[in-house]
């Protein structure tokens, strides 16, 4: 099993797909939940007690997220709602498996005709449902993702079937940890976008700080937008000079950063930065924030509510919310009740 796991990451990290804009189930490369979209937008390699990470890698489902629920909703552009939930149990004399549903909802809309004439509505959605399951061998952990997937955009309908797989090395004395990751290998009625990744995270030693980063969409090279049609000045004889992309163009889009300021173990402030995100989405001026992302983490008793902005486009960012809690917290036993005898004098 070990063997079968090994090859089908070497495998995967051999692939090359093609290049963006043919592919549907795009909903799995938005992140799901605060924290890892405030670290940028991806992350593999945080081993924490946070359930929200199995959505990104499921090697990194442990024993300190067991019983724990997360709920996250984001109100997206255009009135789209990203919203996700997941939840880890164990089950006996097998493992810790997660479990979790997101959800993209695009709204409707009327229909009509060319003379206008009401139609009815039409709807669009996609959908992920998945469970993980993960196994701790040494200081190494490997997991695995099962995905059904299903899409709808007005009239044409999409499903398919996805797996990710995931290996995490954590360091036994230190906060260091590595992950490599083949995620949405699969097949469906339209391309699914594989992603191949490699992560590290480090806290440093005399500071409340971790930092990661993630390299991904290792399986291709060509990741920019190349316009045809985008014209980057003149030369001297009055020809327009094509926007053109080069090799130092592809690389820092490959590469995600972020950073968490643990100031306490009820408050963390969280910054990231997605180059990919901010060379193809900013404006021609004004880019300042275009691709950075920056949020926190506040605990309150038992519940942990976590906010994320992220700057896609200078001009307004998305917002994210989360919230973790643990069940037990619902279910604790009470004390039972002492009737005091009181003699009558």
């Amino acid at each position: 099993m070990k063997n079968i796991f090994i090859i089908s990451q070497l495998i995967t990290f051999t692939l090359w797909a093609q290049v963006g804009g043919i592919f549907s189930f795009q909903s799995l490369n938005l992140s799901s939940n605060a924290r890892v979209s405030a670290l940028g937008g991806e992350n593999i390699s945080i081993v924490d007690n946070d359930p929200n990470l199995m959505f990104h890698n499921p090697s990194l489902i442990n024993k300190t997220m067991l019983k724990k629920v997360a709920v996250n909703v984001s109100p997206h552009m255009a009135g789209i709602i990203n919203q996700s939930a997941c939840y880890s149990f164990l089950l006996k004399k097998i493992g810790q498996f997660g479990v979790g549903l997101h959800y993209l909802n695009y709204g409707s809309a009327v229909r009509r005709d060319d003379t206008g004439d009401d139609l009815g509505k039409i709807y669009g959605f996609d959908a992920i449902a998945n469970i993980s399951h993960s196994r701790q061998i040494g200081n190494f952990s490997i997991g695995a993702s099962a995905k059904i997937l299903a899409s709808r955009m007005v009239d044409f309908v999409g499903y398919g079937f996805g797996i990710d797989l995931g290996s995490t090395f954590k360091h036994p004395t230190k906060d260091f940890s590595v992950s490599i990751l083949a995620k949405n290998i699969g097949i469906g009625n339209y391309a699914i976008p594989i992603n191949a990744l490699v992560g590290l995270s480090y806290k440093l030693t005399h500071l409340p700080l971790r930092l990661s980063v993630t390299f991904q969409h290792l399986n291709r090279w060509n990741l920019a937008y190349n316009n045809p049609n985008a014209i980057n000045g003149y030369d001297i004889n009055g020809v327009a000079l094509k926007d053109t992309v080069y090799w130092y163009h592809e690389i820092p889009r490959h590469i995600i950063f972020g950073g968490e300021f643990m100031f306490s173990k009820g408050f963390n402030v969280r910054i990231g930065y997605n180059h990919q995100r901010r060379a193809d989405l900013r404006p021609a001026e004004a880019h300042l924030l275009s691709g950075m992302t920056m949020g926190f983490m506040l605990k309150v008793k038992a519940f942990e509510i976590a906010y994320t902005k992220a700057f896609y486009h200078s001009s307004d960012g998305i917002d994210m919310f989360s919230l973790i809690f643990a069940l037990d917290g619902f279910y604790k036993k009470s004390e039972p009740k002492v009737e005091e005898n009181i003699a009558n004098p």
